[in-house]
């Protein structure tokens, strides 16, 4: 996979700490290596602390509330990647999803 793509994992959050916990530890599992996390956080109760501090993952925070088209627009704005897969915070992810 050496030169593989690099994928961009989109995840838009409000307000779930624990699925979005659970979702950044389903991306860091995964087994392709060229790809890269954004969540977009406008929450009340803000996740930032629970999204560790790795070179793959950047954490967006929006000045005020946004819609969740909004959310995911913002994201794929600042994407690197060739492709853009949805990654839900509320939704399982095997380990073999974005390869």
């Amino acid at each position: 996979m050496e030169n593989a793509p690099l994928v961009s994992c989109i995840m838009p959050t409000f307000n779930r700490r624990l699925d979005a916990a659970r979702a950044v530890a389903y991306f860091l599992r995964q087994d392709y290596a060229a790809c890269e996390l954004i969540v977009v956080d406008d929450g009340t109760d803000p996740v930032g602390d629970v999204v560790p501090c790795d070179d793959r993952i950047r954490y967006l925070r929006p000045p005020r509330k946004l819609s969740i088209g909004a959310k995911r627009n913002l994201a794929c704005e600042i994407a690197r990647g060739a492709a853009i897969v949805h990654w839900d915070d509320d939704d399982w992810q095997s380990p073999h999803r974005v390869r």
